[in-house]
């Protein structure tokens, strides 16, 4: 099992794995994980790993996101 630094990282990885799930379902499983996790993470961090999962995406089209 991967191990993260913080849950900052958790969330912005989770993110990630739910953009580039292969299928429809996995996404919805990853996403539903992170929705049942206890985090230590405040609003505003949570929305600033949107934020930058948002960015790597748009900056990374055709590329392979990752």
């Amino acid at each position: 099992m991967m191990e993260f630094p913080n849950d900052f990282v958790f969330v912005v990885q989770s993110l990630r794995m739910a953009i580039t799930a292969p299928t429809e379902e996995q996404s919805k499983r990853v996403l539903n994980l992170l929705d049942e996790t206890s985090l230590d993470i405040s609003e505003r961090e949570m929305e600033l790993a949107k934020s930058l999962v948002e960015f790597d995406l748009a900056n990374h089209q055709g590329e392979g996101f990752h």
